[in-house]
C-alpha cells in the first residue's frame, strides 16, 4: 500500500473518531439537563430509561438543617423544584411538642442511601405543588409512579398514631383535609403496613359521591428505623391497577376493603372515579391536616413518573441504588 493511501485512510480514521466523541460528549451533556441532573446511561438511576421521569430529588447540596424557604433541587431537568416549609404552631401545639420531645424538632440531612438523605421532623415537609396544575402532574387522568428510598420512624408521640405519610397529593379547595380527592402513600397507623389510599369521587349520573381505594400491602409491618426502597404504580385510567412494590419486588398480598387480594389478581378502580381536581403534592405531610398527617421519617432518592414502570425497571432502579 502506498504512502498517499495510508495517510488518507489515517486521515479518514482520525475524522471519524472525532465525530464519535463529539458527539457522545454532546448527547452526554445534553441529557444532564439545566440542573446538571442525570444522564440517560448513568449516575443514580442506572441504565434505567429516563423517559417519563419529572421529577427526581437526591437530598444533596442542602444545608445540614434545613431553614424555612430551602429550594429542594430537581435534577430530572424539568425544572419540578419543592419548597422547604413548616406548619406554624399555636402557643398550645407548641408546649405540647415541648413537653413530648423537649424542644422544637428540626430537619437534618442525614446519611442516605446515595450521599445524603433528609430527616423530615415533625410539622415540616416539601411543597411541591401548592394551589396549582402543572401539565406533569396529571395523576388525575394519566399513568404514573411514585418512588422513595425512606426510613420510616416510629410509631408514638413522634407521628401522633396517625398515618406517616411520604407522598401525598390533595385537592386544595376544601374546607377539610378529609374531604375532596387525595392520594397518599405511605404507613396505615393501625398496623404500620404499606398504604396507599385513593380517595376519590364518583360522579353518578346527577350526583357525585366519594370512594375511598385503600391498599393496605401485608407483611409489611416493622419497617421502622430501616431504609426500604418503595414503589407505588398507577397503570390506567378507565380501569386502573394499583401496584405496590418494596425493596424491588411487588409485594405478595393486598388488603382491600376486607378482601385479601393476591399481586396477581390486579387492584382496580372503575372507570367513574375521578382524580382531575388534585392541584397540591406533597412529601411529608398534608399541611391542612394539622394532627392527623404529620409525619416523621427519612427520605432519599425520591423520583416521580408521568407513566407506570414495569416490574422489571422497579427491580432495576432498586438494584441501582440499593447500598
Amino acid at each position: 500500500m502506498g504512502e498517499n493511501k495510508v495517510f488518507k485512510m489515517f486521515l479518514y480514521c482520525s475524522v471519524i473518531s472525532v465525530m464519535l466523541l463529539i458527539g457522545c460528549t454532546y448527547e452526554y451533556e445534553k441529557s444532564k439537563g439545566p440542573e446538571g441532573g442525570i444522564t440517560n446511561c448513568c449516575g443514580d438511576l442506572g441504565d434505567l430509561n429516563t423517559d417519563g421521569l419529572i421529577l427526581y430529588y437526591n437530598m444533596e447540596d442542602l444545608p445540614k438543617t434545613i431553614p424555612v424557604g430551602e429550594i429542594i433541587k430537581d435534577r430530572s431537568g424539568n425544572g419540578n423544584h419543592g419548597t422547604f416549609k413548616r406548619v406554624e404552631l399555636d402557643s398550645a401545639a407548641r408546649a405540647t411538642e415541648i413537653e413530648e420531645s423537649g424542644e422544637i424538632a428540626v430537619s437534618v440531612l442525614e446519611d442516605g442511601i446515595l450521599g445524603d438523605a433528609l430527616h423530615i421532623a415533625k410539622w415540616d415537609y416539601i411543597a411541591v405543588l401548592d394551589s396549582m396544575i402543572r401539565e406533569d402532574f396529571r395523576f388525575g387522568t394519566g399513568d404514573f409512579t411514585w418512588s422513595l428510598w425512606v426510613k420510616p420512624s416510629e410509631r408514638g408521640p413522634k407521628n401522633n398514631n396517625r398515618n406517616q405519610v411520604w407522598i401525598g397529593a390533595q385537592q386544595s379547595d376544601v374546607p377539610w383535609c378529609g374531604d375532596g380527592t387525595h392520594m397518599w402513600l405511605g404507613l396505615e397507623k393501625e398496623t404500620d403496613a404499606v398504604n396507599w389510599q385513593l380517595h376519590a369521587a364518583h360522579i353518578n349520573k346527577d350526583s357525585t359521591s366519594q370512594e375511598i381505594y385503600n391498599h393496605k400491602a401485608l407483611e409489611t409491618e416493622g419497617l421502622e428505623g430501616e431504609w426500604h426502597h418503595i414503589v407505588a404504580v398507577k397503570d390506567g385510567h378507565k380501569y386502573s391497577n394499583i401496584s405496590i412494590y418494596i425493596d424491588g419486588k411487588e409485594v405478595k398480598q393486598y388488603q382491600v376493603e376486607e378482601d385479601t387480594i393476591s399481586r396477581r389478581d390486579k387492584i382496580s378502580m372503575s372507570e367513574n372515579y375521578a382524580f382531575w381536581t388534585i392541584d397540591c403534592l406533597y412529601l411529608g405531610m398534608f399541611p391542612a391536616c394539622l394532627n392527623v398527617y404529620v409525619s416523621t421519617f427519612t427520605m432519599d432518592e425520591v423520583t416521580i413518573w408521568n407513566r407506570p414502570l414495569s416490574e422489571d425497571e422497579v427491580e432495576m432502579l432498586y438494584k441501582a441504588q440499593k447500598p
